[in-house]
């Protein structure tokens, strides 16, 4: 019984974001999308996913909501050092590696998404709990770490409060 309203949740959510896609609520579309998300659902359930995936994937909003403001004013904070940095030809960069303390992939993967949305930093790998990271440097002979630049720490920190 669980599993069926968890099931039926999933397709009003799929259901939701074909009319969005398609931006129109006719009957057809209703039809069209209630069909796609039943035949998406059982493909994914059968091939792709295994085990309970919805608790294993599971993030509380209250540290969602912490993750995304975090992640905003990272965003603004690193943007306006990126604009400065471009303006002034500093576009020097370097692949650091950044150890981190997750071992779960879905807090690994936030984490590595909001290196990436961040300006001036890229994930470009992630392999046991390590990110390459390449990044904008102040000047030629920076030698200093991602985490001095970019706070990976506080994004990685509110993720940690998840696994508690």
């Amino acid at each position: 019984m669980r599993k069926g309203i968890s099931n039926l949740r999933t397709i009003l959510v799929f259901l939701a974001v074909w009319i969005v896609l398609n931006e129109s609520i006719h009957w057809t579309t209703l039809v069209m999308g209630l069909v796609l998300s039943i035949i998406t659902l059982l493909i994914t359930n059968t091939f792709l996913l295994r085990g309970d995936y919805a608790g294993f994937y599971r993030i509380r909003i209250r540290t969602f909501v912490k993750y995304v403001l975090v992640v905003i004013g990272q965003v603004f904070h690193s943007g306006f050092k990126a604009i400065r940095r471009i303006l002034n030809g500093q576009d020097t960069v370097t692949i650091d590696e950044f150890k981190s303390g997750l071992d779960q992939d879905l807090p690994l993967a936030l984490l590595a998404t909001a290196v990436t949305l961040t300006p001036g930093t890229v994930t470009v790998g992630l392999k046991d709990s390590t990110l390459l990271i390449l990044r904008f440097k102040d000047s030629p002979s920076d030698t200093a770490s991602p985490s001095d630049d970019w706070k990976p720490l506080s994004i990685e920190s509110i993720l940690m409060e998840e696994r508690s």
